[in-house]
């Protein structure tokens, strides 16, 4: 994201303006972007397996097969899409409208200036401004991951060093911090720095039904406005026009998900007070939305005792759900219980792991009927487990 730097109210309204007759311009794209997993037929031909007594069909699913298996992955229609974000743009605008005529009126009247009005009014013009950029980028931005992620952000707090420059005792300055991510943005309020040098924000920001593998940038804006004290007044004119200018930013991913939660931002204004140092509560959930189901042996063995049969397996949203011919579930293994990575086995067309169940530690092998799906599933188990580790542990 390019840095935003606006140094008067003239010019963060006339790109707010331009910005809007740029994407009011754009025209709805007459194509689709669809994406659906990769299909297996099972082949009939015998194989080498765990149970040999097993004498399940593999012609076809258990009963009731649509209440065992996760829907197929969504299909993305460029055009719903493009007409779900022009309704955003078409409530941004109105808030732009609004936020300018409030800027204007600031402009033009000394008696506001730095105050709550004005500095509100910046707020919702510069986060209307970015939203409409995040539609924009969002309409071209293909969708190809189908499994959902969650943030919440909270306790945001970052140290300030020593003010610097002696026309400081003429202005207060305001930080503000914007989080955006797809085509959602979010704001928190003008806060100001603590007589213990910290800026603390208290909003909660959350995001849901974002890509799992998302990326949140995270920005600090300040705000250097004039004092309104009465001593001051014969200077107010001389700096009337506010000073708005970014601060630093950070890209968050999974790999930021930490239990210390101390962060460090790159500082973008090189006479900021911020030194980059950061502390926050950052938790993530996922939600496995990608479709997995097949016919499988499956065996464990826990110590000297092995167990083994064949199950119709189907992924689930914490692990896999093996169900019997009945349509009863036998088992389940969650993801959070398998350790390392899932490799392949010695078996014929099968992939091996093990797991904690317990103080018990489980060796577990599944096997497929051909190699082509035994190679898919070992590839798209370890990349969730390697995604639902960065969400949870």
């Amino acid at each position: 994201m390019k840095d935003l730097t606006f140094d008067s109210l003239d010019t963060l309204i006339k790109q707010t303006d331009d910005l809007y007759l740029e994407i009011c311009g754009l025209q709805t794209p007459s194509m689709y972007f669809t994406e659906s997993p990769s299909t297996y037929s099972i082949e009939s031909k015998s194989t080498n397996s765990i149970d040999s007594k097993s004498t399940y069909s593999m012609e076809s699913p258990p009963k009731y097969y649509e209440e065992l298996s996760p829907p197929n992955s969504p299909k993305f229609s460029f055009t719903d899409k493009y007409a779900k974000l022009g309704r955003a743009t078409a409530l941004q605008s109105k808030l732009l409208g609004q936020s300018k005529k409030a800027l204007r009126f600031c402009r033009n009247n000394l008696s506001v200036i730095g105050g709550e009005q004005e500095r509100e009014a910046i707020r919702v013009s510069l986060l209307t401004k970015l939203k409409l950029e995040a539609i924009r980028k969002e309409i071209y931005r293909d969708v190809t991951d189908v499994n959902h992620g969650a943030t919440t952000i909270k306790n945001l707090m970052f140290s300030v060093v020593g003010r610097k420059g002696t026309y400081l005792s003429l202005n207060k300055t305001f930080y503000l911090c914007i989080f955006s991510c797809e085509d959602q943005v979010f704001g928190t309020q003008w806060t100001e720095v603590t007589s213990s040098n910290f800026m603390v924000f208290q909003e909660h920001i959350s995001f849901e039904s974002i890509e799992s593998n998302f990326e949140i940038i995270l920005s600090v804006y300040s705000l250097t406005v004039p004092r309104t004290n009465k001593q001051l007044k014969p200077i107010v004119n001389l700096i009337s026009k506010p000073k708005l200018q970014m601060e630093g930013q950070i890209v968050l991913t999974t790999a930021n998900f930490q239990k210390i939660g101390k962060y460090e931002m790159k500082i973008i204004n090189r006479d900021s007070d911020l030194d980059g140092k950061f502390t926050m509560d950052f938790k993530g959930r996922l939600s496995i939305q990608e479709h997995l189901a097949n016919y499988v042996n499956y065996g464990i063995r826990i110590g000297k005792d092995e167990f083994g049969g064949r199950f119709w397996c189907v992924l689930g949203k914490q692990g896999l759900q093996f169900f019997d011919q009945s349509s009863e579930q036998k088992l389940f293994l969650c993801f959070q219980n398998i350790v390392g990575t899932i490799k392949q086995n010695v078996v014929i067309n099968s992939i091996a792991w093990e797991s904690i169940d317990g103080v018990d530690r489980v060796s577990n092998v599944l096997q497929f009927n051909n190699e082509d799906i035994m190679k898919h599933w070992m590839m798209r188990l370890n990349s969730l487990l390697l995604l639902y580790r960065q969400y949870y542990c």
